[in-house]
């Protein structure tokens, strides 16, 4: 597939002995899959992977575990009085702090860190590699002071906090 194209190549042998080669080009098809896979994999506001792939990531985490002894943390965050903004300010500005949200935790996080969006205000960090609760609690940190600067939506200022909940 070095053009960009997919192709399905079928071979059989004829009734007189020759190979008849059947090629059909399976590139719209190809791109349907990956549509589909992203929309059931992606969250279509911020385009984190969303929670159907966080039972995948957890369990590719655990396997990292017991087979290399990498530990690592899951870190599930809801935004407080997330509703107040929507309510307040509308669901336009309520997407857009969300939006702004899932681009903080990403810029704060290292490449192999996960950032999932589980619904609403929900999202779920996995950190492969940390092996004390000291190393979360760092991250937490910058995660706090990150999530802590204020936001601006619609010309007004938003402070914003969150809850966190760990496991190792």
């Amino acid at each position: 597939m070095s053009s960009g194209r997919w192709h399905e190549v079928q071979e059989r042998r004829s009734r007189s002995g020759y190979v008849v080669g059947v090629r059909t080009d399976i590139t719209a098809l190809k791109e349907a899959e990956k549509r589909i896979r992203t929309q059931a994999e992606r969250d279509p506001l911020t385009d984190l992977f969303n929670r159907t792939v966080l039972v995948d990531r957890l369990a590719e985490q655990m396997e990292n575990h017991k087979r290399f002894n990498k530990n690592g943390a899951l870190v599930l965050l809801n935004l407080v009085k997330f509703k107040e903004i929507n309510d307040t300010l509308g669901h336009a500005a309520g997407d857009a702090l969300l939006v702004e949200v899932a681009s903080r935790l990403v810029g704060s996080l290292c490449r192999e860190d996960g950032v999932l969006r589980l619904g609403g205000d929900e999202f779920a960090l996995i950190l492969p590699g940390l092996d004390t609760p000291e190393a979360v609690e760092r991250i937490l940190s910058r995660l706090r002071d990150r999530l802590g600067a204020p936001f601006t939506l619609h010309g007004r200022t938003i402070h914003l906090e969150a809850t966190m909940g760990v496991c190792l």
